[in-house]
């Protein structure tokens, strides 16, 4: 009897679905992908040095696939599941054309910037009670920070 290995990174099945779980790892919170390549006590960084740190960019690229299923950062893309991502920064809340807000952020005249996008990501039905957003935040300080520079250079057209 001839025993053989199986690869399943060869396999095309195989990387379906070791891409699957790994996008559901991290698209339902978890974080220890994008922790192993960065660690929380190397980089303290004020928004601007986070917009220049290439190691807090990445991080913040990495944690960013979570949002991917629904996002998109540029404007070729449209809407998915949630509302386009491009030219977000300066813009205001639940303004996207074509898209359908809750009804907490179609009211709301905040314009995203580093500080309200903070504040959101921590807790985004705190500041938006309703929202649609099947999202519960991201307690780490240094993760927000990370995913709003990555934002911050992906988003601005």
């Amino acid at each position: 009897m001839k025993i053989s290995k199986f690869n399943a990174w060869s396999n095309p099945l195989g990387r379906a679905t070791g891409f699957a779980l790994l996008l559901l790892i991290v698209g339902c919170g978890g974080n220890a992908v994008a922790d192993a390549r960065y660690s929380a006590d190397t980089h303290m960084a004020s928004n601007q040095q986070a917009e220049r740190d290439p190691q807090l960019l990445r991080r913040g690229k990495v944690l960013f696939l979570q949002c991917r299923a629904c996002h998109g950062t540029s404007q070729a893309e449209g809407h998915l599941v949630g509302p386009n991502l491009s030219s977000l920064f300066g813009s205001t809340v639940g303004k996207r054309d074509g898209f359908i807000y809750s009804e907490s952020m179609a009211e709301s005249d905040l314009v995203w910037d580093t500080d309200n996008l903070d504040a959101f990501l921590t807790d985004p039905d705190a500041l938006f009670p309703g929202t649609k957003m099947a999202f519960g935040g991201i307690a780490d300080n240094v993760s927000r920070r990370a995913l709003i520079a990555y934002l911050q250079s992906a988003t601005s057209e």
